[in-house]
């Protein structure tokens, strides 16, 4: 590996900012595995180890030049900036209408284009990128890049384009903690105009696009007593306001507004530009702008789309078939988003069906409570429908207390028609449902005939398109052989359940180590590329599981762990042996351990003090183990695999009446209420 450094590059600069980062420590130097930041990529591809005397050394496994990868860390570590100085005002451009090939967007382009300040866009986190296009970082409260959005062109449909696997946040939030005493904050539609607000020292955040908003975005706006919205004045404009006034909570109906920008102005900074950019100008027209609260837009709103129905053709009339791009401009456009697994993102979509198969009691249930363990504490609504009772809830929410919340539901009872499922589930609107098993919740008369199980998924395939951001997860068995690799035909039953759904996953134990499992991405409709299998381990406590990297980084680690502990087991009960005598016991015993295996296994047996030997090591005198005596372990470890949460089944009848479905999760036994017995 070629060693490249800068003295201004170091570790503590990078790891914040770097995709999927883990660091370890090894001989006394950090490693880190991350995603690379000089190409597309989703699993951790790039390894940096930091020298004795503070330098990097880095190798990107995909393929990246170290220039490449040099700049790229660079870029993210701030150092070697670009000199930028500020735009004076564009010359007039000329009306007449010329096609010129496209070329690379730069910093200095964008800032002279919107009459902006290219230094104070550098230092809001703006980065002209090694192809010549411009990287939008979006920052976190805490200053940490959770997303970024490439603009490719000052024009034109396909002008942006987000990082791939990236959820869009508000444009801004790093710079909350400045505002703190403002009593108006600003919502402005893109980044360009929330540039534009800032560049005349008025506090505002950037929704990334009309389509993005989502309704979790209200709590970041807690505090101020003011919120004004600022839309562009077109249709998707528009839809931004009518979607921020039906997802505004009552709290914040009083204090939320509505700015209408001048006529002919299309959005802040075209007003920006009008007004040449002078600051004391531009706040005068903000300060005349009709300003509504957002109730009275929304009234506003509904009064129009009746009198527009009123004048709508009658439904028959309607022609069945329309070209897509009337269909597709029906409705906003919006990016896949992806709820997370274990901290990993871009394996389960919004809005689509993911199937989970594993052995009975294989783990399944133990990574779905820790997937909801997660959820629940990033403010999700999870829906669970189990087939454990009550008792088993209680234990998991004594272990795991942010469960104990009434954003996780339950079902009331363990059996019912997928219909009335469906219908519930259409008014809660959950983030995440989970369905465990389908064969307690979507039975089926033949698994095994694909009509009999197309017609059991139906309702909630039908779901999907009533909730598009809703994660819906099926939890199923496979069969008793697996395939080596993982295959779709893994999967128990008819061809019909991988059909119906959108991505599959299996899950596996790993034989060398009880706490461990190889989660297999075995095909995904949204994927491009299918993700590498990932190792997930359980914590000894079974209070954490977190992933543990990608099979062909963990696995082999894992199983010399194992030769060495089956080794050092037949020295134990050999007393003492050659090598030659260890490699006959364990193919004895069925151990088909390589001769180089076992031979690495004695020798790191013997560094590390477990064992001692005798001889010169020589064919004629070959050495003879035996274990020391501060090393004896225990004979016969078992690998048992990892208990499932899946218990018995529990039944209760309902009443007469519609049942409530869903119930909050149990409080704990110290509680007095949470009882999810049927009304």
């Amino acid at each position: 590996m070629k060693p490249q450094h800068t003295q201004q590059l170091t570790l503590d600069d990078i790891i914040p900012r770097l995709r999927k980062a883990r660091t370890t420590t090894r001989n006394g130097l950090r490693q880190v595995v991350a995603c690379c930041p000089a190409h597309d990529d989703n699993n951790p591809s790039l390894s940096i180890t930091e020298t004795a005397d503070g330098k990097l050394l880095w190798h990107c496994h995909a393929g990246c030049s170290q220039e490449a990868v040099q700049q790229a860390l660079e870029r993210l570590a701030g150092v070697n900036r670009e000199t930028v100085k500020l735009i004076p005002p564009r010359e007039k451009q000329s009306t007449s209408k010329q096609s010129t090939p496209a070329q690379p967007l730069t910093l200095a382009e964008l800032a002279n284009a919107k009459r902006l300040s290219a230094v104070k866009l550098f230092t809001w986190n703006v980065r002209t990128q090694p192809d010549g296009n411009i990287a939008i970082h979006y920052l976190t409260r805490d200053g940490v890049v959770s997303a970024i959005q490439y603009r490719y062109a000052l024009a034109g449909d396909n002008r942006f384009k987000w990082r791939k696997h990236d959820i869009p946040i508000l444009y801004g939030l790093w710079r909350l903690n400045d505002w703190i005493t403002a009593d108006t904050l600003y919502l402005c539609e893109g980044t360009t105009d929330t540039w534009s607000m800032w560049h005349a020292g008025l506090p505002a955040l950037g929704i990334p696009s009309a389509s993005t908003w989502r309704e979790e975005w209200w709590r970041e706006l807690d505090g101020y007593p003011k919120i004004v919205l600022i839309p562009d004045t077109d249709k998707a404009g528009a839809d931004l306001a009518e979607k921020l006034a039906n997802t505004c909570p009552e709290q914040y109906r009083e204090r939320v507004y509505v700015l209408q920008l001048p006529d002919g102005v299309k959005d802040v900074n075209e007003l920006w530009q009008r007004e040449n950019g002078d600051v004391e100008r531009f706040k005068q027209v903000l300060d005349g702008c009709e300003i509504r609260a957002i109730a009275q837009y929304h009234r506003e709103l509904h009064d129009c789309a009746i009198a527009q129905n009123d004048t709508a053709d009658d439904e028959d009339e309607k022609p069945l078939f329309v070209p897509i791009t009337e269909l597709l401009a029906r409705t906003p456009a919006r990016e896949l988003e992806y709820v997370p697994l274990l901290g990993t993102d871009g394996l389960i979509a919004r809005g689509t069906i993911t199937l989970i198969g594993a052995h009975p009691k294989a783990g399944k249930t133990t990574l779905l409570k820790h997937a909801c363990r997660e959820w629940v504490k990033q403010n999700l609504r999870v829906v669970y429908l189990t087939e454990d009772p009550e008792i088993i809830w209680r234990e998991r929410v004594k272990e795991f207390p942010e469960l104990h919340t009434s954003t996780f539901l339950l079902n009331d009872f363990t059996r019912a028609h997928p219909e009335h499922w469906v219908r519930e589930l259409r008014k809660l609107e959950p983030d995440v449902v989970v369905v465990d098993t389908i064969r307690r919740f979507v039975p089926t008369k033949d698994e095994n005939d694909s009509a009999s199980v197309s017609v059991a998924l139906a309702p909630l395939v039908d779901l999907v398109h009533h909730l598009p951001r809703t994660a819906i997860v099926l939890v199923h068995h496979t069969k008793k052989n697996l395939s080596a690799d993982g295959e779709i035909t893994d999967i128990a039953g008819s061809h019909a359940y991988t059909a119906e759904v959108d991505a599959i996953f299996l899950l596996a134990p790993v034989r060398e180590n009880k706490f461990q499992r190889v989660l297999t991405p075995v095909a995904g409709r949204f994927w491009k590329f299918t993700p590498e299998p990932l190792v997930l381990e359980l914590s000894e406590s079974g209070t954490e599981y977190r992933v543990m990297g990608t099979v062909a980084e963990v696995l082999p680690l894992t199983r010399s762990e194992s030769a060495k502990q089956k080794v050092l087991n037949a020295i134990q009960v050999l007393g003492s042996a050659t090598r030659t005598d260890i490699e006959e016991y364990l193919d004895g015993m069925g151990e088909k351990i390589p001769e180089r295996t076992i031979r690495d296994a004695l020798l790191k047996l013997y560094e590390d003090g477990k064992v001692e030997r005798d001889g010169r090591g020589t064919r004629g005198e070959p050495h003879i183990y035996r274990v020391a005596d501060s090393g004896n372990l225990a004979i016969g470890q078992s690998l048992n695999t990892l208990p499932d949460c899946q218990n018995s089944t529990h039944h209760t009848s309902t009443s007469d009446g519609e049942p409530n479905l869903f119930a909050v999760a149990p409080e704990t036994p110290n509680g007095n209420s949470g009882n999810l017995a049927t009304a």
